[in-house]
């Protein structure tokens, strides 16, 4: 009996990771082929921005926020 017990275990971790495996192989980023020469830094050669470029977009996110000026209620006299 311990046996089967065992048996279904290792089947069972070896089923999560085979799943993992799939799951972790659809998140991978393909890779670029691009030379300096191709792309400005911190952009891909198909016009999408690159690691870098998201990066600073990141960073730039929340000074934009801060200096878009908000619209306030009139007060009620």
């Amino acid at each position: 009996m311990r046996a089967f017990g065992l048996i279904g275990l290792l089947a069972a971790l070896l089923i999560v990771g085979w799943l993992a495996k799939g799951q972790v192989e659809g998140f991978r980023l393909p890779r670029v082929g691009a030379t300096a020469s191709e792309a400005p830094p911190g952009q891909a050669p198909s016009g999408t921005p690159g690691p870098a470029g998201q990066l600073q977009q990141f960073r730039q996110q929340p000074d934009q926020a801060l200096q878009t000026p908000r619209v306030l209620p009139d007060e009620a006299k």
